[in-house]
Order: structure tokens, then C-alpha cells, then sequence
């Protein structure tokens, strides 16, 4: 089924709204799943009913040349936690009628917002609602983007992170400003690791991070002061 338009949000909205049955698992189309991946996935969302759960993202390639990996051996319960990041979208294992319910993925974040997801992660972690990494269930995420492709990338999440925490401080959750600063703080090291290392801007996610936050912020002041 075609989606409606253009952005990651409501492509996955649209076909969480048109699922046949509970819960729908999620990867993106530069991923490849295991033989295993839709058994291991019915097999956690019945283990843990009612809860999200995302899973190992592996990189084919060059891996600085791939972004949203994560290969963490170790299972844990995300649910008392509050910040975005920890839901991986080329990876996740979704209840149709709770994630929909909680207004599913915001799709104000259009396609120069690449922050849909963990928006939303912090949306229902902040709900109370359950959220587990559970290394059984894996997809790998293969290197096609050149250098150049990576850094824009990279600009495109600070972006939307920017985007997300203009939209929730728009809202008086001034927890928005912590994570601002920590972004801050990220992206300084990541230059003076690049400077003191001569470690290639392309390799380091963070280094978006001045290009892109200020940009997305503003955006977001904007788009979400509407809502006032």
C-alpha cells in the first residue's frame, strides 16, 4: 500500500493503521533480516505484551560508514528511562493499537527531520509505557552512502533532534534544555577528537551537531508555537 506523502512518520503510521493484526515489526529498506527475525519478534512481543521492543542493529561494511548501529550483548528494560534514543526505527517490534493511541510518530517530522523515532521514543517512554532491548532480535545495516552522503546525514539527525526538543520545550518541559546541552557537549568533543586525531568529519555522528540543531530548533520554535 502507497503511503499518503512524503517522511518516514507517516509511512509508518500509515501501515501501523492498516496492519491486519497487533503487532507489526519494523526495518528500513537498507536492512536485511535473519530467517529467524519474525519468530524471534513474535516470540518477545508475547513474552512482554503491551511493550515495545527494539534489537541489535548490525553494520555490513566499512562500519563508520554506517549509521544507527548498536551490538550491545546484553538485554535490558528501558522502561524507567526518559530521553529519546534508545528506540532503534530499523529495528523495532510495535503494538499497533498503544503506539497509535499515544498519537503514533509525529509526522511534522518530515523527511528533513530524520528525529521521528526518538521523539517517540521519549513520548512513551514518558507515558510509562514498557520499552526493552533484547539482542535476540537483530537486522543488519548495510554501507551505501558515500562521505559526503554520511556527513549530510549526520546534519539531518542534529536536525531533527533539534526539532524534537523545540517541539517538547514548546510544551514547558524544560528537561529539553539538559539534553540541548549534553548535544552541545558532544559535539565539542567530537571536533577536538577530529582535530587532535585527524579523524575524518564523515566518521563521527556528532559533528553534525552545529551544522544541523540550530537549524532544526528554529524550525521547530516555529512549527510547534502554532500549537499555542
Amino acid at each position: 500500500m502507497p503511503s499518503r506523502g512524503l517522511g518516514v512518520a507517516r509511512a509508518r503510521n500509515d501501515g501501523l493503521r492498516a496492519a491486519a493484526h497487533p503487532v507489526v515489526l519494523v526495518t528500513d529498506d537498507d536492512c536485511t533480516v535473519p530467517v529467524d527475525w519474525v519468530g524471534t519478534g513474535h516470540r518477545l512481543t508475547a513474552a512482554y505484551p503491551g511493550a515495545i521492543v527494539t534489537g541489535r542493529v548490525l553494520p555490513v561494511g566499512d562500519p563508520r560508514a554506517v549509521p544507527s548501529t548498536k551490538d550491545d550483548p546484553v538485554p535490558v528494560d528501558l522502561s524507567s528511562e526518559r530521553r529519546g534514543g534508545w528506540l532503534f526505527g530499523n529495528n523495532m517490534a510495535l503494538p499497533c493499537a498503544a503506539v497509535l493511541d499515544l498519537g503514533g510518530f509525529d509526522e511534522r517530522f518530515g523527511p528533513e527531520e530524520a528525529a521521528e523515532d526518538n521523539e517517540f521514543c521519549y513520548r512513551w517512554l514518558r507515558a510509562g509505557r514498557a520499552l526493552r532491548y533484547e539482542p535476540s532480535l537483530a537486522v543488519e545495516h548495510h554501507d551505501w552512502r558515500s562521505p559526503d552522503e554520511l556527513e549530510r546525514l549526520y546534519v539531518r539527525y542534529a536536525r531533527g533532534e533539534g526539532y524534537f526538543y523545540a517541539k517538547h520545550l514548546r510544551r514547558g518541559d524544560l528537561r529539553m534544555l539538559r539534553f540541548v546541552v549534553r548535544d552541545v557537549a558532544w559535539g565539542v568533543r567530537a571536533l577536538a577528537s577530529g582535530l587532535l586525531k585527524g579523524r575524518e568529519s564523515w566518521t563521527d555522528s556528532r559533528r553534525g551537531v552545529f551544522k544541523g540543531m540550530p537549524g532544526g530548533f528554529a524550525a521547530g520554535w516555529r512549527v510547534f508555537g502554532k500549537e499555542r
